[in-house]
């Protein structure tokens, strides 16, 4: 993301909570994510350590985006140790979800068939922070299995619309994370 803005340091960390809809979203609440702490760092660090990380405001420093899922593959459930992959997106123009959903979708699926990925994924951004980046529109994810795969060659037709798709939309460099904790 430096690219976009280079006086922006680059996360450290990326959070996500998955609400099954607005009204529990609306719900959360700071006040239990102590627990969540004390829970993955026992034995690790001190209760007073947590206590006082905890005491920090991180939304201060914190970009803040609420994403809305479109597609994930079916089945998946991510596991501590994931590696997963998000790409940024920037949709230019009223098309680019129809060419992800009905063009690019279909040739991950066949990657994930043939053993290449666990998940793809393609989310919308609904709202931001402040500080956040205001030109993202979309995230992709991926989460790969390290096995190398290869793309078909595409057909003359499948070549231009494949022009036209990458032309609808600005993908920034994808980040790679690993999952460390995973909380219900």
């Amino acid at each position: 993301m430096q690219e976009i803005d280079p006086q922006k340091k680059v996360a450290d960390y990326l959070v996500f909570n998955i609400y099954k809809d607005e009204a529990q979203m609306e719900a959360d609440s700071w006040k239990a994510y102590p627990n969540y702490a004390y829970s993955h760092y026992k034995n690790k660090m001190s209760k007073k350590n947590i206590d006082k990380m905890m005491s920090t405001n991180p939304k201060e420093s914190a970009r803040t985006y609420v994403i809305e899922n479109i597609y994930q593959t079916p089945n998946y459930r991510p596991q501590v140790g994931d590696a997963i992959n998000m790409a940024p997106m920037e949709a230019l123009n009223e098309d680019y979800e129809q060419f992800e959903l009905g063009f690019f979708m279909p040739i991950w699926s066949k990657i994930i068939e043939q053993g290449g990925l666990r998940m793809w994924g393609l989310a919308r951004v609904k709202s931001s922070s402040d500080n956040s980046y205001k030109n993202l529109t979309h995230f992709v994810f991926q989460n790969p299995t390290g096995m190398e795969y290869a793309f078909e060659e595409p057909t003359f037709i499948e070549q231009k619309v494949q022009e036209m798709g990458m032309a609808s939309r600005k993908m920034y460099d994808m980040a790679e994370m690993e999952i460390i904790f995973l909380a219900n």
